[in-house]
């Protein structure tokens, strides 16, 4: 599904995952990541793009979860774009789209729990080409970096210079092989 209002192109892949999986400005190129080869030796068939997982993978495991990664949405067109997920296990997770500004798309993301009181996080993930990646974190103590397969730590990166910081910024560089991922871990609220 195509969406645009003039300034931003937007394509959804509805089928897999309510994912976005291209975002641009008019006439210029995606800057989510698109694999050409999405089939992975996990067995994971990675669509790519922008997209929205159950937090903390330790209570699903690995593959992901097929409701929410790729089976089809619901779609509700309104004022924005509301994409809702299949239920599994009594959740359902639903990205809402506004294009109220310009320049830029607005993702809202929640849990619908129709079951026991568990409490679950949102894991967005969005896959950038590392050509456009620049990660901007207040410490270094919010970057944490989660490693498969092989036991990356940050230290490790910063030492041989697979994260180098630019600024305020962290700069990503790439190595063939080397398969990690950065993000931030918000705080776990207390219940």
């Amino acid at each position: 599904m195509k969406i645009s209002n003039g300034f931003l192109n937007v394509i959804i892949d509805v089928e897999h995952g309510g994912r976005i999986s291209f975002l641009g400005y008019a006439n210029s190129e995606n800057i989510l990541y698109k694999p050409v080869n999405s089939s992975t030796t996990s067995g994971w068939h990675n669509y790519g793009g922008d997209f929205l997982w159950l937090a903390p993978q330790s209570r699903w495991g690995w593959p992901p979860i097929p409701e929410f990664d790729s089976q089809s949405w619901e779609v509700i067109y309104g004022e924005g774009l509301t994409l809702i997920s299949p239920e599994w296990n009594n959740l359902r997770l639903v990205r809402q789209l506004d294009f109220s500004d310009s320049d830029t798309l607005k993702v809202s993301n929640s849990i619908i729990n129709s079951g026991d009181k568990v409490s679950w996080g949102l894991w967005n993930v969005s896959q950038i080409p590392l050509a456009n990646l620049k990660v901007n974190f207040s410490t270094l103590q919010d970057l944490k970096v989660f490693s498969y397969p092989e036991n990356v730590t940050l230290q490790t990166l910063l030492k041989q210079g697979f994260i180098k910081r630019q600024s305020e910024n962290y700069e990503i560089m790439a190595k063939k092989g080397l398969d990690f991922k950065v993000g931030c871990v918000s705080a776990v609220p207390q219940m």
